[in-house]
């Protein structure tokens, strides 16, 4: 799979980090769904049959064409896009499909003004389970970089990954390149029977 960012606006599919963006915004996908889009984007305009796709994305697995279907009616609905008038994936009778959006060279404006950042540190600091939260908080990361006054809590049960959460979080802004316009405090209360750390996040523009 290759790793080059794929920009069809309004969406970016970034293989690296494993994200579908639209304007700026996470779009949930299965990890199957993923890698048909993935496919599909990196061979533009190309006619790539159902077998193909059956055979490298199912490689580990035999799965009938209803599968592949689910998939390519869930890529449908996240694109917001329509078998009879497609703008991003053309069904072709009885053969496969084609990916025939528009791929521009660099980033759309939205993105390149306020980037989501991409989650770092997964060697060295594996986040389990949590993807999907620290691809919300990032995405109201990018709100609040745009100017939109953002508030979050983050509670769970004690032990479920809350703080990991919030420093892969905090690591990822760090490593961003608005992060100098990132300001990041952490706090320590002292109460009787332990301690609570608590951090706010806040965004300084330049003028």
């Amino acid at each position: 799979m290759s790793s080059q960012v794929v920009a069809f606006p309004p969406f970016l599919l970034d293989p690296t980090s494993g994200r579908l963006l639209r304007d700026g915004k996470s779009v949930h996908l299965r990890p199957r769904t993923w890698k048909v889009l993935c496919y599909l984007a990196e061979r533009p305009g190309r006619l790539v049959t159902k077998d193909e796709l059956l055979s490298s994305v199912w490689s580990d697995a035999v799965v009938s064409e209803g599968t592949l279907s689910n998939s390519i009616r869930e890529l449908r609905d996240a694109l917001d896009d329509d078998a009879q008038s497609a703008r991003y994936i053309q069904t072709v009778h009885r053969r496969g499909f084609r990916f025939i959006a528009p791929i521009v060279s660099a980033p759309a404006p939205w993105q390149a003004e306020s980037p989501v950042p991409r989650a770092v540190g997964a060697a060295s600091n594996p986040l389990v389970g949590r993807h999907a939260e620290l691809d919300e908080l990032l995405a109201i990361a990018a709100e609040a970089a745009r100017g939109t006054t953002r508030v979050v809590l983050v509670s769970g049960e004690a032990g479920i990954g809350k703080s990991s959460l919030v420093d892969r979080f905090v690591a990822t802004l760090a490593h961003d390149v608005t992060a100098n316009e990132t300001r990041v405090a952490v706090g320590r209360a002292a109460l009787s029977r332990g301690a609570v750390r608590t951090r706010s996040l806040g965004h300084e523009s330049r003028r």
